[in-house]
Order: C-alpha cells, then structure tokens, then sequence
C-alpha cells in the first residue's frame, strides 16, 4: 500500500513506538512508506529529528526504507490506494478522488497495514495455483515470496453468490481495500459474462474491492493445449472419457476453446441453452465434447507432474490478461 506520513507525527512524542513498526514495513519492503514533505537526509524536518534520536542500527535501518519506498514509487506499479497518517487521532475519513484515499491516525493506520492481503477465490488451493501460474514470472515470484512472508493470503471465498456475500458482508471501508477478488466469467461467448459474474463484477466496483473478472469461461479455460496433452498421457487406459473430449477439442477454434464447459462439456450446457458458438459443429466432433474433461481438469494448476511453461501462456495469447491480473493484485498489495 502507498502511505503518506505528515511531518508532525514525527513530532509527537507518543507516536515514538508506533513509528517503529511503521517504519519497519518500508524497511522490509512491505509496503511504500513516504514523508510529507518527500524524505531528504539533512533536511529540517520532524522525520530527520525523530531519526537523530535512534541508535544508528536502526537510523540506517529506517532511512534505507525510505529511500528504497522513494525508488520503488518511481519503479513499481501505480497504487490505487493511498493512506494519508495524520496526527489528528479524530481522522477516519475517505477523501473523494481518482484513487482511494483514507486519513486516519498512525495506530489505526499500523493496524490495516499490519493485516494481509487478502485475495478472494472459489477454491483456495487450485485457483492459487491458478494466479500464480498466470503471473508473468518477476511477479510471480514475488508474490510467493509474499505468501511466505504471510503478506498475502489466499481465501476461499465459495461460488459467485457466496462471493458477493463475502464482499457485502466487509462493512469497514478502509478493511476493503485489503482486499482482491478473482472470479470466472462463466461467459459462454466471447464479452458475455454471467449476470452472476457481472453482478459480483459491480458490488466489487460500488464497494471499492479491487478485482478481476477472467476474460475465458473459467479458470480451467486457461488450460495450453500442451498441458492437456502432458496430462493426458499420464491417465489410466481406462479414462477414455478425457481423451475423447481432448480430440475433439483440439479441433476447436481458440474462442470456443476459451468459453467450452471444460468440466462438464457441451450436454450440461445444452440442458439450459446451447451456445452459438457450438452450433456449427460436426457431429464427430459434438460427440467428442459432450461429457467434457471432468472434475479433475480444474486440479491440473496444482498438479504435482504437469509443469505449465510461461512459453505456453504467451503462444495463447495471454500476455495482456496476465499484466493486467499482476497489477491488480499488486496495486492492492
């Protein structure tokens, strides 16, 4: 989170401790911690006296965080929160402009930037293997490190309509802001998500909740054909029912590749109502795709023999919607 400290709640006494562990987060890298006005060593300010009076382990400590929060507002992705910490302990205000900005005391702020971020899912283990399969690799490494650290954390959040419960039922404003929400689409064509989905799209955005509503059907539709294919030559002679579904839909072109009912194949949507997409199938190949890859396809992400390569992502075109789910977990974070 991008926070901005005034320059007088270095020059309170009481507030001596608390700056510690706030100082901490920008030493350790945790969060953007800057001064208002911006740090300068030497300079006459409030900041630089509070410094002078620490052991010169943790000076040197504090000041390499501010420094390093400076380089990192120049380098990393654009926050699109800001926290504002003022020495008015009345403060707990939201201010209206383009980004989310709070006010609010230091003991208060030290307490939501204490907490993780925490990133809604349907299902915590798969789909946390899903994000970070499809986090271009700098970031995905950092945002294992994260998890590690216990920065962020990864919260089954249940289907659609127990999602947006999820989210409704987070009343503090400034507790939202820590959190990320990753849904599927459940689009049968292309840029025709479920009301479902679009309903959780638009209690994310009136409620401030960073999110992303996947561009595919659902997370399995990210799925490479290479994948696929590893997976399988790994299945028992007798799963004649993934193999059959896998010929038929290497035979898909990429946009219905992108919105079929990977799991339960085109008999579960044909109970409701059949895409155009599929209208125009062949027979062979309807009958190839009527049972789907089953259950299991969605455990490939976490599966412990099939390594899904970044080379994979980009030949599918993925590039864009990779940038864009990194940065909004890490706008957030």
């Amino acid at each position: 989170m991008r926070v901005i400290v005034e320059d007088a709640v270095f020059a309170t006494p009481r507030n001596s401790l608390a700056l510690t562990q706030l100082l901490h987060f920008a030493a350790v890298g945790r969060h953007i911690i800057l001064t208002q006005p911006d740090y300068q060593q030497g300079a006459d300010s409030a900041a630089n006296r509070w410094l002078a009076r620490q052991s010169q382990e943790l000076r040197e400590e504090y000041v390499s965080g501010l420094e390093a929060s400076l380089k990192s507002e120049a380098k990393d992705f654009d926050r699109d929160v800001e926290l504002v910490i003022s020495d008015d302990p009345n403060l707990a205000t939201q201010d209206e402009a383009p980004i989310t900005r709070f006010r609010m005391s230091l003991f208060a702020a030290n307490a939501l930037l204490a907490q993780p971020l925490r990133v809604l899912v349907e299902n915590a283990r798969n789909d946390r293997a899903f994000i970070l399969m499809m986090m271009p690799e700098s970031w995905r490494k950092r945002l294992k490190q994260s998890e590690s650290d216990r920065w962020v954390e990864f919260t089954s959040g249940g289907g659609l309509g127990e999602l947006k419960k999820t989210i409704e039922g987070i009343t503090d404003l400034a507790e939202r802001s820590r959190r990320v929400a990753i849904f599927d689409s459940d689009a049968r064509e292309p840029k025709a998500p479920s009301k479902s989905s679009n309903g959780v799209r638009a209690r994310c955005r009136e409620l401030d909740v960073a999110c992303h509503q996947l561009a595919r059907r659902a997370a399995e539709n990210y799925l490479p054909l290479p994948a696929l294919d590893v997976w399988a030559e790994q299945l028992t002679k007798n799963a004649t029912v993934p193999r059959r579904c896998l010929r038929g839909f290497r035979r898909l072109r990429a946009e219905q590749r992108h919105h079929f009912n990977m799991r339960e194949g085109l008999k579960a949507d044909a109970r409701s109502d059949d895409s155009p997409l599929y209208q125009d199938l062949a027979d062979d190949i309807r009958a190839e795709l009527l049972e789907g890859f089953g259950r299991a396809v969605r455990d490939l992400f976490a599966h412990e023999s099939v390594t899904i390569r970044d080379s994979w992502l980009d030949d599918d075109g993925l590039e864009a919607e990779r940038n864009i789910l990194a940065q909004t977990i890490f706008r957030r974070l």
